[in-house]
């Protein structure tokens, strides 16, 4: 059963399945979004773990067990080379009709928006179908028949291609999401099929992609540079701002603390570790003013300047380039809005100081991160 989400909040459930036309669609089913992703994304799939979970494996005599993995690992590679961006493909699931508006004579549609996803768990991870260029679908109907409608249960036919993967608005966790790119949308009756209307959303905008790693940079600031270009650079950028080198105290000092003074809105600090007199991971941090909407400027400021990030998590967390894990801390670049708190807030009841944060780390350190601890002089030896 296909679930249709609204960022991460299940609201409804739909069901894929396939359309004729002079090319057949495929039918967008989990296993297809799937292998699309980890095509696309470049993170492999494990192929011999998704087919030892099959149901030609699992069902299959201790005896022919080795032969009916081996088939099944060649059936999904086979699938996984077909498809690509240019795949028809067809979704049917279940949408909301809300309140009908007598002025305007029609319902309003709203589950194939940005930010709506269906939800599909296999290969035991949950893949989430996004659209690219979803839009509210409208569904203009006489009264007498709105109220024979708003009694039946109503399904849309979605039409459309892949367009992508990731989540470029940064409102979901980009791992394990794939984008549709919407050609048509038919609202039916769901018991017999009646078709209410059709609708054809604009065309998809280009996904932008992400900033090419080597091209990252923290408002000026690069790895590979001296202590000296860092400090240059930071009080070439930050003229406005009261900027503290080489400590990130003025600036709560990392996010999980709580200090005894606020933070002073427009305080930049900048933090770096260097090796062999150049920079190998740099950290500036900014305190912000809070407004209602901070979290969701800073997430369009970051996606402006860095394109769509590699994982995204709680609408405040983003990574980009390369990775050596699947948290966003994990990867070359890595933003967080956080919310440094203090004693008098605590007794106001206030959420806290917004911080933004930016680490930017080399690929040689990141990777030196991931390896493995190696034993201690002293360690048994077994």
């Amino acid at each position: 059963m296909i679930s249709k989400i609204a960022v991460a909040a299940v609201v409804a459930t739909g069901v894929l399945f396939a359309a004729v036309g002079a090319k057949a669609a495929e039918e967008l089913t989990g296993e297809l979004a799937a292998l699309y992703y980890h095509k696309k994304s470049g993170d492999p799939l494990d192929v011999a773990g998704a087919a030892a979970g099959a149901k030609p494996v699992t069902t299959a005599s201790h005896f022919d067990r080795p032969e009916a993995q081996k088939a099944e690992e060649a059936r999904l590679r086979a699938a996984q080379a077909k498809v690509d961006d240019s795949t028809p493909l067809v979704v049917l699931t279940n949408v909301t009709l809300g309140e009908y508006d007598r002025s305007a004579g029609q319902y309003t549609i709203n589950d194939l928006l940005p930010g709506h996803y269906l939800s599909q768990i296999v290969f035991g991870r949950t893949y989430k179908i996004g659209f690219s260029n979803g839009a509210p679908v409208p569904l203009p109907l006489p009264m007498d028949e709105a109220r024979k409608v708003d009694r039946q249960r109503v399904i849309a036919q979605v039409e459309g291609h892949f367009a992508g993967v990731g989540d470029p608005n940064g409102k979901l966790d980009s791992r394990y999401t794939v984008l549709v790119a919407i050609s048509k949308v038919t609202l039916k009756i769901a018991d017999n099929g009646k078709v209410l209307t059709e609708f054809t959303p604009s065309a998809a905008a280009p996904v932008v992609p992400a900033k090419a790693a080597a091209d990252f940079d923290v408002s000026g600031l690069k790895v590979g540079m001296t202590e000296s270009q860092l400090t240059a650079a930071a009080k070439a950028s930050f003229t406005d701002k009261n900027l503290v080198m080489g400590s990130d105290q003025a600036c709560g000092g990392g996010s999980t603390m709580t200090v005894l003074t606020k933070p002073a809105v427009g305080t930049v600090c900048v933090t770096y570790k260097v090796a062999n007199g150049k920079a190998t991971s740099i950290t500036v941090r900014q305190v912000l003013t809070y407004t209602k909407t901070v979290v969701d400027d800073v997430r369009k400021g970051l996606i402006a300047k860095y394109g769509p990030p590699g994982a995204a998590a709680s609408q405040r967390f983003f990574g980009w380039g390369q990775s050596v894990g699947k948290r966003p801390q994990d990867f070359q670049l890595y933003a967080a809005l956080d919310a440094v708190q203090t004693s008098m807030e605590y007794d106001a009841g206030e959420s806290g100081t917004p911080v933004l944060s930016v680490t930017l780390t080399d690929a040689a350190t990141l990777q030196a991160k991931a390896a493995p601890t190696q034993p201690q002089n002293g360690a048994p030896h077994l």
